[in-house]
């Protein structure tokens, strides 16, 4: 399984250096709807040369790249300790490789690089798929999580609702232009990690639920024009796009959290036969 390893440092090489081309066509979109010679034009026209600058020097989009963390999709034949293991010496080894990639600890209790979060969940197919999220500081801190204080209906409405209502109270520190991820449920471990993983999600993609979807777009709607005039940036395209799920709803505990994501959503997926 040593080959593993640097399949992982490869993965952070990626990641760390591009973004997919589902988000890079978003901020496209987002540029060609704005004001020709405005502001908000040129910070977006700034961030597309950004994008290929890193890319064609292999160089990293940003400095903040937060906790590493990886779903790993495994055959039931595997161990999941030595998938832990291999995981965890292939992110010490990318960021000892990868040049301004972090911002470093201080002081002698700081490990030396951030030990990852690690989902498993076991498939049936025989392939080994990784799936990493880079997610800086300032997305995480601009994270959100409330209950509800009512019982789930069997609708979102209370969801677009609540969310909308705390954005317009906080919504000033959402690293626009972003995408959010939206976990709904009735226990919080569960629902902060689904909003996380939604995050995977590309942001063209359509939700197989229906009244998910109709979310999804109601929610990118209402906050595009809830939050264009919010400092730092201004812009008609704010939400790059929204991605809900639910797990376990409860109908006397009903809880949202959401994960946020700046333009910089860097996520790449390996697959180890």
């Amino acid at each position: 399984m040593l080959k593993l390893k640097d399949g992982i440092v490869e993965l952070f090489k990626k990641v760390v250096t591009s973004i997919p081309p589902d988000v890079e066509d978003a901020i496209k979109a987002a540029y060609g709807k704005e004001d020709e010679g405005g502001q908000t034009r040129g910070v977006l026209g700034a961030i597309l040369e950004q994008i290929k600058e890193a890319r064609v020097k292999n160089k990293p989009l940003c400095q903040h790249a937060g906790v590493p963390v990886f779903w790993v999709g495994m055959p039931r034949s595997l161990s999941r300790r030595e998938i832990s293991e291999i995981i965890l010496d292939g992110t010490e080894t990318a960021y000892k490789k990868i040049p301004a990639f972090w911002d470093r600890n201080e002081g002698d209790m700081a490990p030396s690089f951030p030990v990852p979060v690690v989902f498993f969940e076991e498939t049936e197919g025989t392939s080994l798929v990784v799936d990493l999220l880079l997610n800086g500081a300032d997305c995480e801190n601009a994270g959100m999580f409330f209950s509800i204080k009512q019982p789930f209906t069997g609708n979102f409405t209370e969801v677009k609702t609540a969310l909308l209502d705390y954005i317009s109270q906080r919504g000033d520190n959402l690293c626009s232009p972003c995408v959010l991820g939206i976990g709904i449920g009735s226990e919080r471990t569960q629902v902060a990690a689904l909003s996380k993983k939604q995050l995977l999600r590309k942001i063209s993609d359509k939700n197989t639920h229906p009244e998910l979807m109709q979310l999804e777009q109601e929610l990118a709607e209402a906050l595009n024009t809830l939050v264009a005039e919010f400092p730092p940036l201004s812009c008609k395209t704010a939400i790059l796009g929204v991605k809900a799920a639910t797990v376990n709803l409860h109908s006397f505990s009903f809880l949202v959290d959401v994960s946020v994501s700046c333009w910089a959503l860097r996520r790449g997926r390996l697959i180890w036969s």
